[in-house]
């Protein structure tokens, strides 16, 4: 199994690649001309000003990728006869956490599992409070009702059972920073 081997391979891939940043680093370190620190920072600043537009572009790709992925997912299951809820159990939850797992695979090879747990984590969150919270809000508002969950059963504990899973990894990374 080729995934399983790169999750365990002990080799670590070196990057040959420098980030523009530290092109443009290594451009002021190796100069002392005005002029030329000068256009590097204004080529800073050119690239810096489209963030926002490629976050924003980048989240509207997402929602539109994961509405076709949701749409084809029941169109699927309809064909097949598989209810909805078994389709989005399985499917769904499989190829929205295979992406997240390897990041973290990836981060953790390279020495940092913080960051790597901190993604596993993070995920779930941002997947909580912004993949449910922020449909349900528009929805609300663009109808002009409240948007009420059908079965509560078992959000409450799963909910608290995440946040005590964050604070506790808060709690790891504060006592192993410290020691």
């Amino acid at each position: 199994y080729p995934l399983c081997a790169l999750a365990v391979s002990d080799e670590r891939p070196v990057s040959t690649q420098s980030t523009w940043a530290e092109e443009i680093q290594e451009k002021l370190d190796a100069t002392s001309d005005e002029d030329k620190i000068r256009e590097l920072a204004n080529e800073i600043q050119e690239k810096e000003k489209w963030y926002i537009l490629a976050f924003f572009m980048s989240v509207l790709w997402i929602a539109i990728i994961c509405f076709a992925m949701v749409y084809f997912v029941e169109v699927i299951g309809c064909l097949i006869n598989i209810p909805t809820v078994i389709m989005g159990y399985t499917v769904l939850a499989a190829g929205t956490s295979v992406p997240d797992a390897l990041g973290s695979i990836q981060v953790a090879r390279e020495g940092m599992g913080d960051m790597a747990v901190a993604n596993a984590i993070g995920s779930n969150v941002f997947d909580i409070l912004i993949g449910l919270g922020l449909p349900w809000c528009l929805r609300s508002l663009i109808i002009g009702k409240d948007f009420v969950v059908q079965s509560m059963d078992d959000v409450v504990r799963l909910v608290l059972i995440l946040f005590g899973t964050v604070v506790m990894v808060v709690g790891v990374f504060i006592i192993t920073t410290s020691a």
